[in-house]
């Protein structure tokens, strides 16, 4: 059993400012509704610039991130919440940052023995494939 109390004040995170705000805000939608649906206590926060003016002004005890594109998926808003010591969901800054990087990933599950598609990297839109 987990010891993650439906008594804890969860925050939810979505829409923020990358170009994926829209799904973010439909996942965040969904998640709303089944963190609801499980019992647990929730509020909602689409953060802006001043996210970590937000975040200090708020209370709550974990983050249950579910922002999309480059700032919920590539370590940038994980620094944040590690920098400000909250406890959070989602993979770490350093997997996000390597999960987001799509020829690192390559990298890691190619040295990890993982079989991955053949890939060619474009470094701008006039190289041809």
């Amino acid at each position: 059993m987990n010891n993650f109390s439906k008594k804890q004040n969860i925050l939810l995170l979505m829409g923020g400012v990358s170009p994926e705000r829209e799904i973010s805000l439909e996942s965040g939608k969904v998640c709303l509704q089944a963190i609801k649906d499980l019992g647990y206590r929730v509020q909602t926060l689409d953060p802006d610039y001043n996210i970590i003016t937000s975040l200090t002004e708020l209370d709550f005890d974990i983050i249950f991130n579910c922002l999309h594109g480059s700032w919920g998926e590539n370590g940038y808003i994980q620094s944040i919440f590690e920098f400000l010591n909250i406890k959070y969901t989602h993979s770490g800054i350093l997997a996000s940052a390597n999960a987001m990087n799509k020829l690192k990933s390559k990298e890691i599950f190619k040295h990890r023995q993982i079989p991955v598609a053949r890939s060619y990297l474009l470094e701008n839109s006039f190289d041809k494939i």
